[in-house]
């Protein structure tokens, strides 16, 4: 697939999300919502997050694409860490950025942690800066 065909399937995976959104479930103002990019350092691939307050992320990596639901809270721990918990809902199974392939019902927790400007989000495994990949730009 070419990085031209990504590109188009991530921009139409990104405008075809139309569910209902329920303000009451991520506020408007949140820091996580908008569109968010991140280029590996060593191979030059591009990520690409849409975190909407409808609780659907759509995502594409490499030749991945696909949607998650997830649930991020409200305010920041005592330390600025939001936690996210993100479950794969569709993908179409196509290698991701790191040459894993898309996975279908896959769990994770994040916990980001926001630039002062909130241009730039870090991803990390626990809240600490230890095992972090980004920051992600906002688009």
């Amino acid at each position: 697939m070419t990085l031209r065909k990504i590109y188009l399937a991530a921009a139409l995976l990104f405008s075809s999300l139309s569910y209902a959104a329920d303000p009451a479930l991520i506020a408007s103002n949140h820091p996580i919502l908008g569109v968010w990019k991140w280029t590996t350092p060593n191979a030059g691939c591009s990520e690409l997050y849409n975190f909407k307050a409808n609780n659907r992320l759509g995502f594409a990596s490499g030749a991945e694409v696909g949607e998650s639901l997830y649930t991020v809270s409200a305010e920041p721990s005592p330390k600025g860490y939001y936690r996210i918990e993100n479950t794969v809902a569709s993908d179409n199974g196509s290698n991701d950025c790191r040459g894993q392939p898309g996975q279908s019902g896959m769990h994770s927790t994040l916990f980001a942690r926001f630039s002062p400007d909130g241009k730039q989000v870090k991803m990390c495994f626990g809240e600490s800066d230890d095992q972090c990949f980004g920051p992600l730009t906002r688009e």
